[in-house]
């Protein structure tokens, strides 16, 4: 899942989760454990063990035959395709979820958290920097969640739903895959077959299923 600060991706993700059956992984929440809060800054070195961690834990996950949704900011790009390729080594789908918010409510959402202090403070320095630098999944065919519509369980059914039939259809690419080689066994001339393409659902690193695994990727401070 990704998504900028403030955009409620870990409401969404704690909302998403269990109708996929899916572990979160919070990289939020693996800075805290660290002693680390985004809010204030945090090294890039220190952002990269960080990272490091959560994609040991997915790919545990991920082997055992779980599927994991990824809580994280899931920018630059780069990130976002790492987690593809987690996905892909354990032989999982990869679906992105993209929750976005407008440049007015999240600058809302960042005075009324320094007023209820029921989060840590996102400095201005940080906040400019995290806006300046994220780069929107626009070309990645992402779902898209909007940031007012992220506390809503019936929009969690609908993007688990879109989820689940992007596994149905990758599944069913899968089998056609493997009557194709056979087929080509006992036939070289049938060899002209357009490889199918795999549905690439959504913004917000949601939820990888093992045919068994599954992996999602996204967003940073939730």
């Amino acid at each position: 899942m990704c998504g900028m600060s403030f955009s409620a991706k870990s409401t969404f993700a704690a909302l998403l989760a269990p109708k996929l059956d899916a572990a979160v992984i919070s990289l939020d929440a693996i800075n805290e454990e660290r002693g680390f809060h985004g809010g204030q800054g945090i090294p890039v070195e220190e952002w990269g063990r960080t990272s490091a961690i959560a994609h040991e834990r997915a790919r545990r996950a991920l082997s055992g035959g779980c599927s994991v949704l990824i809580d994280d900011t899931g920018s630059p790009r780069f990130l976002r395709d790492a987690w593809r390729e987690t996905a892909e080594t354990h032989g999982g789908a990869f679906a992105l979820v993209w929750v976005c918010i407008s440049a007015e409510l999240q600058h809302q959402r960042l005075l009324a958290s320094r007023k209820t202090r029921d989060r840590h403070d996102v400095t201005d320095e940080v906040m400019a920097q995290h806006v300046a630098g994220f780069e929107e999944p626009l070309d990645e065919n992402p779902i898209v969640v909007e940031a007012v519509d992220a506390a809503s369980d019936a929009r969690a059914d609908e993007v688990a739903s879109l989820i689940r039939a992007d596994e149905t259809l990758s599944e069913s690419a899968l089998f056609d895959e493997d009557q194709a080689r056979i087929a080509l066994a006992m036939d070289p001339r049938r060899a002209q077959r357009r490889r199918p393409r795999l549905l690439d659902v959504g913004p917000a690193l949601v939820a990888g299923r093992r045919y068994s695994a599954y992996a999602v990727a996204s967003g940073n401070s939730g």
